[in-house]
């Protein structure tokens, strides 16, 4: 993969012949920011773990303090799991709108 830049066209691939490009759209906020870097990473940093911890969390909990006591196997860990995935994946496009809106 060759990356021209953030926020032009970049080349995907090179196929047949052809050059591959598709216009990128930046999850990062393009307005001027006069936080330092350091700041903007960790702010980064901070979303992706929250968002992880409520993809995994809801599975852990329907393990540990629901399926070992009832002793239902894995039927609240998966529960869980798929609930977190869904809670997940929907913040993760909420943050997207968000980053694309601005």
């Amino acid at each position: 993969m060759i990356w021209q830049g953030i926020g032009k066209d970049r080349i995907i691939s090179k196929s047949f012949g052809r050059l591959l490009t598709v216009r990128t759209c930046l999850l990062m906020d393009d307005s001027p920011d006069d936080r330092s870097s350091y700041a903007n990473a960790m702010q980064w940093v901070s979303r992706i773990t929250a968002i992880s911890m409520e993809m995994v969390l809801p599975g852990v909990i329907g393990y540990y303090l629901i399926d070992r006591k009832l002793g239902t196997g894995v039927v609240f860990l998966i529960l869980g799991l798929i609930l977190g995935l869904v809670g997940g994946i929907w913040q993760l496009i909420q943050l997207t709108k968000q980053n694309i809106n601005h």
